[in-house]
């Protein structure tokens, strides 16, 4: 049995979708439940990639964070290098 669910809302903001499962009621039992546990197991997965995206969007801003402090901070000490300071100064 092929199911076929097409959904790009995340479950926080839409009831359950099991209307397409509820076809299968009459018919059979068995398959009616087997169609609502693949149809949560498929909101569960596409919960999970929304959850990954965002976190790889979260690393995506401190790699970028962490690039940008490493530049400023090799612009400091080309600055206070050129400035001639102290060695001592320009290491604290």
């Amino acid at each position: 049995m092929t199911v076929a669910i097409h959904c790009n809302t995340p479950t926080a903001t839409r009831p359950l979708q099991h209307t397409h499962c509820n076809t299968l009621t009459a018919t059979n039992p068995l398959q009616h439940t087997h169609c609502m546990q693949v149809s949560d197991v498929n909101e569960i997965f596409r919960d999970l990639a929304i959850m990954v995206g965002e976190q790889g969007n979260m690393l995506d801003d401190i790699e970028s964070g962490l690039v940008e402090t490493a530049d400023q901070a090799e612009q400091g000490l080309s600055l206070s290098l050129s400035l001639s300071l102290p060695l001592s100064f320009a290491q604290h």
